[in-house]
């Protein structure tokens, strides 16, 4: 007590000093409060709220051309857009310094083996693999953002591991529970898939994972598909690191 009342009394012999200091203790905490503000305004507007912000887009063939797709025609080909096309869009938004992070999505059908057989059902046509390239799908993403823009729908691994996309020697795929169970297939398993265009040419891969779809975008196909490959349950994921060492990132 008898500190208490020295100090206040010490105050009141000097009171503009006393309230100066009340006045700098204001200032400083008000700009503590305002620096912390500012700070997470900042990284409100450069995290994951802002990312969860930024406008998408997402280039791909036209519904109108996707749908004068004839899947046992080889000569179809020659309308996938290349790497040069790609290429204009982006030098385009360069030239007017639009700032841009870019994914891609790789596909291509792949045959079925002696010992990897796809999903069939009454509605599948009975084209052989060397007019349609295949019963299978291998679609490749470039990071976990373009396997969210995946045109067969979001889906989740229920066994194993997602893909890993950094491991550039990875020789993983994932398989739908579906191919899993015809093939008596799981995690660990290894499947022996063929060129599109070359039946001898032949890829292995290890099953790193099993998934199920989790939604359905309009006008996906399933057991309804007429070719097996656009299936969507004949689809085999990897990461594109595994696609290009395979050779199959090219129009041809």
């Amino acid at each position: 007590m008898f500190v208490a009342k020295n100090a206040w009394a010490e105050l009141r012999r000097h009171p503009w000093r006393t309230a100066l200091m009340v006045i700098v203790s204001l200032l400083v905490t008000m700009w503590s409060v305002f620096g912390a503000a500012v700070m997470h305004e900042y990284h409100a507007a450069h995290g994951e709220g802002y990312e969860a912000l930024k406008p998408q887009a997402v280039v791909r063939m036209t519904d109108t051309a996707l749908s004068d797709r004839n899947g046992d025609d080889a000569d179809w080909t020659k309308r996938y857009i290349t790497w040069n096309e790609y290429n204009v869009l982006g030098a385009a938004a360069q030239a007017k310094q639009v700032q841009f992070d870019y994914s891609v999505v790789a596909s291509v059908p792949v045959r079925s083996t002696d010992s990897f057989k796809a999903i069939t059902t009454s509605a599948t046509s009975g084209a052989g693999q060397n007019e349609t390239g295949g019963d299978f799908t291998l679609t490749s993403f470039y990071n976990e953002a373009a396997a969210a823009a995946n045109e067969y729908g979001s889906f989740k691994v229920v066994e194993g591991s997602k893909l890993n996309y950094q491991d550039v020697t990875a020789r993983d795929v994932l398989i739908s529970q579906e191919l899993a169970k015809k093939n008596n297939l799981k995690v660990g398993s290894t499947i022996t898939i063929g060129n599109p265009a070359n039946a001898k040419t032949t890829y292995t891969f290890t099953v790193g994972g099993i998934y199920t779809y989790t939604s359905t975008p309009q006008g996906v196909q399933g057991d309804d598909a007429q070719f097996a490959k656009d299936n969507r349950n004949n689809v085999i994921y990897t990461s594109y690191y595994d696609f290009a060492a395979s050779g199959l990132d090219t129009t041809e």
